[in-house]
């Protein structure tokens, strides 16, 4: 193989190629970990929602899906290793009978 500077040139545009779709990959997860943020929110604290259940579970596989496809991007503050959320404050405590 006769090597040319045509190589190192594609090596490098093949290079920035990468880096902007991880820059763009990067980018929609950013969003959409905010949107699912945003909703659990509102769903969870304000009793307000703002979209249907199936428009959430549809962020939330393409969320996930990222986080499986690109496991990098995964954080330890990630919606997907959450459990539960914090009670709603307007909800009054019950004392509960003991059987």
């Amino acid at each position: 193989m006769i090597y040319t500077k045509n190589m190192d040139i594609k090596k490098m545009e093949n290079r920035d190629k990468k880096e902007k779709d991880v820059k763009k990959i990067r980018k929609k997860y950013l969003k959409l970990k905010k949107e699912i943020i945003i909703h659990n929110k509102l769903y969870y604290d304000e009793n307000k929602p703002k979209i249907t259940d199936n428009e959430y579970d549809k962020l939330w596989r393409d969320f996930k899906k990222l986080e499986i496809t690109f496991p990098f991007l995964k954080t330890k503050y990630t919606p997907t290793t959450q459990v539960g959320y914090k009670p709603n404050q307007n909800f009054s405590k019950v004392k509960h009978n003991y059987p």
